[in-house]
């Protein structure tokens, strides 16, 4: 049986400060949404990064920040007022930080404990 392909692989830049939270199962997320530009018209790209992808991604970058992300297309349905909503996101496998001048990393709050981030570069998950 022949399997379908759900690839999406986008550039572009974060359009909102990053903030990593807890699942109620204890797992690391993060919520945010990136910017790509075709000719002269923007989309707004809503990605979801998981755990070691979370970490890195609030750490090392922030609002504005370039990158590259590639995951698969997910659709999530609930109901708000007896009226279905649907949101479409990008569930990321991998990200590239694409900036010239990397963002100095910053410490990770997170609900139950802060992150501090490493001061040499052997550190970095990239």
């Amino acid at each position: 049986m022949a399997r379908d392909l759900n690839l999406w692989i986008g550039i572009g830049r974060i359009g909102k400060e990053l903030e990593i939270k807890n699942t109620p199962s204890g797992k690391k997320v993060c919520s945010t949404s990136m910017a790509c530009s075709f000719d002269k018209s923007t989309e707004w790209i809503n990605l979801v990064f998981w755990e070691k992808n979370a970490e890195a991604v609030c750490q090392y970058c922030q609002k504005g920040s370039k990158i590259s992300v590639t995951g698969r297309l997910q659709t999530r349905s609930w109901e708000s007022e007896g009226v279905k909503k649907y949101l479409t996101e990008v569930v990321v496998n991998s990200v590239q930080f694409l900036d010239s001048k990397p963002v100095e990393p910053k410490a990770v709050n997170t609900p139950a404990t802060q992150y501090v981030a490493p001061v040499d570069d052997s550190s970095i998950p990239f």
